[in-house]
């Protein structure tokens, strides 16, 4: 069977599984070739071994269980780089995008800041994104999974940044505030945490970690746990700004919580490209 015929067969079956069926037959056709997408469209008419065949059927048959493309390759492309990923760790979403523009640019008009602490660092696709733009600063991530924090460090090596990221393992800001206070004073704290309401993880989130996603039955467990963990600081010790990632169904619902626990903050809000709060800019 040529490349073409097996593309075409792959993403039939993969219809019903997949709005992007196509794509994610040639997606998984180039992983188990190890080639580049360029490749695979200038030699369609190639054949297939028998052994070649036998594994992409095995592959289309996990994409069709649901199990996320990303999870299947074992990596997902974020700001136009590669990133490693398991089950142990969020997939990158394209929203999250967002919060690399927005912390450059606090980062290009305020001169005191000089480290920035990633909370919730996951695969640390924020964080070496950072690190990797804006080489001066130092970059401080943290995650509670120990997996997690494992491959982040993988991703890191990758990037030839082992050493200037560092790395604990620990419930959003305590490791740093038992280990590096000082880190939090006057720099930018950014965070993607668990958001979603229990009601919201549905069948598609099914093959993710719950930790990455749960954010209790109201989606603001981990968001009153940060604010309280900065409110609890001496206005001395506290981040010059916090930048968090909203959820805009309950983004209301946050801002409340930090105008109520930072009283003398002031609050802005950045949307997406469908023009949704995505995104709080808070100066502490």
């Amino acid at each position: 069977m040529t490349i073409s015929a097996a593309l075409s067969r792959a993403a039939e079956k993969l219809k019903n599984a997949s709005s992007s069926s196509w794509l994610d037959s040639e997606a998984l056709l180039c992983y188990l070739l190890a080639c580049e997408r360029s490749w695979l469209l200038a030699h369609t008419e190639t054949k297939l071994s028998f052994w070649q065949l036998w594994q992409y059927r095995e592959l289309i048959k996990k994409r069709n269980k649901g199990i996320p493309l990303a999870y299947i390759v074992g990596n997902k492309e974020f700001y136009g780089r590669i990133f490693k990923v398991n089950h142990h760790t969020l997939i990158p979403r394209p929203d999250t995008e967002l919060m690399v523009d927005i912390a450059i640019e606090i980062i290009h008009t305020n001169n005191s800041i000089k480290t920035i602490v990633d909370i919730g660092t996951g695969s640390g696709c924020l964080a070496i994104t950072l690190a990797l733009a804006e080489p001066k600063i130092k970059v401080i991530a943290t995650d509670i999974s120990p997996a997690a924090i494992k491959l982040a460090q993988k991703n890191s090596i990758q990037y030839k940044l082992n050493g200037h990221i560092k790395f604990f393992q620990g419930n959003l800001l305590t490791p740093i505030i038992k280990k590096l206070p000082s880190a939090l004073s006057n720099n930018l704290v950014i965070a993607n945490l668990p958001y979603l309401r229990k009601n919201e993880i549905d069948d598609n989130l099914l093959f993710e970690p719950v930790s990455a996603l749960d954010g209790g039955s109201d989606g603001l467990k981990y968001y009153r746990e940060l604010i309280k963990q900065i409110a609890d600081l001496p206005s001395t010790a506290r981040p010059k700004i916090l930048l968090i990632e909203l959820h805009p169904p309950t983004h209301e619902q946050v801002l409340k919580l930090l105008k109520t626990e930072l009283i003398n903050s002031s609050i802005e809000i950045k949307t997406d490209l469908a023009n949704l709060p995505r995104v709080a800019v808070i100066q502490l």
